[in-house]
């Protein structure tokens, strides 16, 4: 549903009690994921939440590593995260960063929204169609599905991509270094 309906979607467990004091907002550096991560500002804001975490999940494909390997990557990621945030107006809001090195997306997100004791996940969707959902799978839609905590789908304006756009953009071809809705 969140990937081809033209509206966000706010899904929530049966029986979780509404309460929002920590919101995670997984990013990669793009523009859906920095929409998503104005939302999770504007409902921390309006929840009185004073903290909303951003989460960027990266895979390291090095094969070899060297003892400064770490320091370096983390030096890599937080300052690919100060350039990130500074077109994001928190607001107000403090954003705590987090970054976390995994091949499997959706599972470092869960972990970390446990982890975290988030209240709420807000996730960008790039809204791909149906058939390019099946052909490409979606981080968002395994969280959506695991996920024990609310969870904001935020459909990014203009997002819509349907199967013959995501081949010939050749995101199908391209390895991901970060977590793809």
């Amino acid at each position: 549903l969140a990937m081809v309906t033209q509206a966000s979607v706010w899904m929530t467990p049966e029986g979780y009690a509404p309460k929002i004091s920590g919101i995670l907002a997984p990013v990669d550096f793009s523009a859906p994921s920095a929409d998503s991560l104005r939302q999770a500002i504007g409902v921390a804001r309006r929840a009185h939440a004073a903290n909303v975490t951003a989460l960027h999940v990266y895979f390291d494909a090095s094969v070899l590593r060297f003892e400064e390997h770490d320091d370096i990557a983390q030096s890599q990621e937080a300052a690919s995260f100060d350039q990130f945030l500074e077109a994001i107006d928190a607001q107000g809001v403090s954003i705590t960063t987090v970054s976390e090195e995994s091949s499997h997306a959706a599972q470092a997100i869960l972990r970390q929204a446990e982890a975290n004791g988030a209240d709420l996940i807000v996730i960008s969707t790039r809204g791909r169609s149906r058939a390019a959902l099946s052909l490409l799978g979606s981080v968002t839609s395994q969280v959506m599905a695991e996920a024990k905590t609310p969870v904001l789908a935020v459909k990014h304006f203009g997002g819509s991509m349907n199967v013959k756009d995501a081949l010939l953009s050749g995101q199908i071809w391209r390895k991901p270094d970060s977590y793809a809705n």
